[in-house]
C-alpha cells in the first residue's frame, strides 16, 4: 500500500475511510477512462477537497456515490462487461471497508448493476429473452426516465419464473403492477410487499 494511503486511512479525519475509498478508486479505474473521463475525476477531486475543508462530510458521499453511479452506468450502455464487474468489485470494498453497503437495496443503479451482472445466456429456450434483457438495461443506463423499460425487464423476468432476479427488482418497482387485481384488493398491498415473489407466482398477470 502506499504511504500516503496509509496516512489517510489511519488519520483521525471523520472521513478518512471515504477519502481512502476515492483515492484508491480513482488510481483503480483511470487505466480505463477516456481523456474526458480523466478530466472530469481530477475536477471532482477539487470539488471533494473543497467539501472536506467545509467538513460537509455527507454531500462528500453522496457525490462519491453519484460518480460511481454515472461510471457504472457508462460502462453498461457500451456493454463493457470487464470493468462493470471492477465497478462491482470496488463497490463490494467499500462494504468491507466501512462496514456496510455504499448503497441501499432501494437504489435503481445498483438493482440495475445486479441484474447486468447475474443475467447470462441460458438454456437455449431463454438465450432470447436474457439478451433482450441486457439491450433493455443497456436502454435504461443512455435513458434513465424511461422506467417503461424496467416494466418491459420485469415482464421477461415474470414470463420465465426468474423470482431471485423479480425480487431484486421489486426494490425499485411496483410489484402489483404485475398481479391480478382482484388479488390485490383481496391480499392488500403491505402483505404482498412481504411475500416472496415464488409465492405470488400464480397470481400474475399472463
Amino acid at each position: 500500500m502506499n504511504k500516503s494511503y496509509e496516512d489517510v486511512l489511519n488519520s483521525n479525519k471523520p472521513d478518512s475511510k471515504l477519502e481512502f475509498f476515492w483515492l484508491t478508486f480513482k488510481d483503480s479505474i483511470k487505466n480505463y477512462l477516456n481523456e474526458y473521463d480523466l478530466e472530469e475525476m481530477n475536477n471532482l477531486s477539487d470539488v471533494l477537497n473543497s467539501l472536506q475543508r467545509e467538513e460537509r462530510y455527507e454531500e462528500i458521499e453522496e457525490f462519491i456515490k453519484q460518480h460511481i453511479e454515472n461510471i457504472g452506468y457508462n460502462m453498461i450502455a457500451r456493454d463493457d462487461r470487464y470493468h462493470i464487474n471492477h465497478i462491482d468489485t470496488n463497490i463490494k470494498r467499500w462494504k468491507k471497508l466501512s462496514g456496510s453497503d455504499i448503497y441501499p437495496t432501494s437504489n435503481t443503479f445498483i438493482c440495475i448493476l445486479y441484474m447486468y451482472i447475474h443475467i447470462k445466456d441460458a438454456t437455449d429456450d431463454k438465450k432470447d429473452d436474457m439478451n433482450r434483457i441486457i439491450e433493455l438495461i443497456k436502454e435504461f443506463a443512455l435513458d434513465r426516465s424511461n422506467r417503461d423499460v424496467l416494466n418491459s425487464i420485469m415482464n421477461i423476468l415474470i414470463r420465465n419464473k426468474m423470482f431471485g432476479s423479480i425480487d431484486k427488482m421489486r426494490n425499485i418497482i411496483d410489484i402489483t403492477m404485475f398481479l391480478r387485481k382482484e388479488y390485490v384488493d383481496k391480499v392488500g398491498v403491505n402483505r404482498i410487499n412481504v411475500t416472496k415473489s415464488n409465492k405470488l407466482a400464480k397470481y400474475f398477470l399472463e
